[in-house]
């Protein structure tokens, strides 16, 4: 008798949980992401703010620059750029053990050489139109993976802008209810999701 009203009131315990306080308790315990980044042309990106505007708290957009060579893809970012997604931590270093930990600084980026995040290491990069020399600086991913390109890049902002390669644009959004629900409804290149600071 008492194992059966146990069992009966820790139902209803949790069943409370869930209904009145288990999605405060869920987010602490297995936090949601409460933002995307989508990567596309301009208008595409102009696009997604604009018709999704009452779903979106905050965005911020930015202009990368991209290039296909030897099967893989690479993102080319200015140091503008990669200073405000490190200012909101959305820069993820991947250890040799597969931990990861949230990239706070950078080094800063050398005229004439970029700094390079990507699985492997190399001391220059070939792009479409240009090849440039590299220091590598690990396996660091924009959020928690690499959704749209093999290869980052980071330049020096006048270096960046004078840089001939594929301009394409970048929105990071903090959306006001569950990002994953927007998920797929953007017409854009591709989108992660992404937790904003």
């Amino acid at each position: 008798m008492k194992r059966g009203l146990t069992i009966v009131l820790a139902v209803v315990a949790v069943i409370l949980i869930a209904v009145f306080g288990g999605k405060a308790i869920m987010d602490n315990i297995f936090p949601q992401a409460d933002g995307i980044i989508a990567y596309g042309e301009k208008q595409q990106i102009d696009a997604v703010l604009k018709n999704h505007a009452k779903q979106i708290a905050a965005s911020d957009v930015f202009a990368i620059k991209t290039a296909d060579a030897d099967g893989k893809k690479i993102m080319y970012l200015s140091q503008k750029t990669i200073d405000a997604l490190i200012q909101k931590k959305l820069l993820t270093k991947v250890n040799e053990d597969g931990n990861t930990e949230t990239l706070l600084s950078l080094p800063p980026v050398s005229e004439g050489e970029g700094l390079l995040f990507a699985k492997q290491e190399a001391d220059k990069v070939i792009g479409s139109k240009s090849t440039l020399p590299v220091k590598y600086e690990g396996n660091i991913i924009i959020g928690d993976g690499r959704a749209y390109v093999d290869v980052f890049v980071v330049l020096e902002d006048s270096h960046w802008q004078a840089l001939q390669e594929k301009e394409k644009t970048m929105a990071v959004m903090k959306t006001k209810k569950n990002a994953e629900r927007l998920m797929g409804t953007f017409e854009v290149e591709t989108q992660q999701l992404v937790s904003v600071k």
